[in-house]
């Protein structure tokens, strides 16, 4: 399903004369370019500057400054679009692939072809290549991946802590020498954000299903999924709930589920306290600024254990979720806060987390589970990252 995504976005074959000059030009003038150290850097298809990449640049921006640092965008955005400093590279063009002949490291979150240089990394000899580091965008756990045979040969692939990596070598089948444990590069700013107070927000982020990606607009509005979305945030007891604490329920779709966002606003209420968000969100900020996290199986849940925030896990589809998905862990018994399956358990978690001091206790102490999941408990993620692979 993703390469059908992502095959959408990148036709293969417009790639190639833009290929065959950078190479033709690279003949010329290969040894003025290796001499520049360069490192390109790229994630969510060069369409946002958010997440793992985005926080390995702004590091190497500070720290580096050795190196000729590139972030890679999608062709329709300039960097003033996306608030990136250094210099921005389009994604397919010439340059891009001439500073990808040369280039000494590359970070990049989903794939290579999307993130940093359209189709070149299958065509080239493995001794043209730079060093290719995966960042992922969170911790492995409630999703299996099920597109094992499309797992990039790349050369590091990072791990949270040594349970992810047991996962990425048992499950997905990858060499023990291209994983290293180095903590997440986003979780930096999260660690600088431990003591803060966080808004009267809870964040609502279901994620996606990848069998509801191409399903048309009937289809979808009659989905399991889209049913109980739309019943949820049209319910005026949840809306009153809010209100009478002063808190908002802001509702953040995972990108692949964006282009269903205006068939679910047609069928929503306006309520006062809750909001669905836009798909130009911050979805770091939010994560740092809301108190409590409503999701089903989406690795942002690491993000509120790490912040030693409540989670309650919504999963209303769960048996065709496991059927159709399937997850590295149990999901009744090992996850760090209470599953629900109903609407009306969620209401009702969410009426005593906001008004029951004792939901708090209960669901705050988690210690074993962040000694399991969490390998470091600072912010120098980034630096143990780079370290492990930037050579220059």
């Amino acid at each position: 399903m993703q390469q059908n995504i992502f095959r959408a976005k990148y036709k293969k074959i417009k790639y190639i004369p833009n290929i065959m000059l950078a190479v033709i030009i690279n003949v010329i003038l290969k040894y003025v370019y290796k001499k520049k150290n360069i490192v390109l850097v790229g994630g969510h298809a060069g369409e946002k500057y958010q997440d793992n990449s985005a926080a390995i640049h702004q590091y190497l921006l500070e720290e580096k400054k050795n190196i000729t640092l590139c972030w890679m965008t999608h062709h329709s955005l300039n960097k003033s679009n996306l608030n990136i400093n250094g210099e921005v590279i389009k994604l397919g063009s010439i340059k891009n692939y001439l500073f990808y002949l040369n280039a000494k490291t590359c970070y990049f979150s989903h794939s290579l072809s999307t993130d940093i240089a359209p189709i070149i990394d299958k065509l080239l000899p493995h001794k043209y290549k730079p060093i290719r580091v995966h960042l992922s965008h969170g911790i492995e756990g409630l999703k299996k991946n099920l597109n094992l045979e499309h797992i990039e040969d790349v050369d590091f692939y990072i791990c949270s802590s040594n349970q992810e990596k047991v996962i990425k070598k048992e499950e997905w089948g990858l060499e023990e020498k291209k994983l290293i444990v180095t903590g997440v590069p986003r979780y930096d700013e999260l660690y600088n954000h431990l003591e803060k107070t966080s808004k009267n927000t809870i964040l609502y982020a279901p994620t996606w299903r990848e069998w509801l990606y191409l399903s048309g607009e009937e289809e979808f509005f009659n989905t399991e999924f889209c049913i109980n979305l739309v019943n949820l945030i049209s319910d005026k007891y949840l809306n009153d709930i809010l209100h009478r604490k002063g808190f908002r329920l802001e509702i953040v779709l995972h990108p692949f589920m964006h282009n269903k966002l205006s068939i679910i606003k047609k069928q929503v209420e306006s309520l006062s306290n809750i909001n669905i968000m836009s798909d130009k969100v911050d979805v770091g900020k939010k994560i740092r600024e809301s108190a409590l996290l409503i999701t089903d199986y989406s690795s942002i849940c690491w993000d509120f254990l790490y912040l030693d925030k409540s989670v309650i896990f919504y999963q209303f589809d769960q048996t065709k979720y496991l059927l159709e998905r399937g997850s590295y862990i149990d999901l009744n018994s090992s996850l760090f806060g209470e599953v629900v399956l109903t609407k009306d358990k969620l209401i009702e978690c969410i009426e005593e987390q906001l008004f029951s001091e004792s939901y708090e206790k209960k669901y705050r102490n988690y210690k074993a589970y962040k000694e399991k999941y969490f390998a470091f408990f600072d912010n120098k993620n980034c630096k143990r990252v780079v370290e492990a692979t930037l050579n220059v």
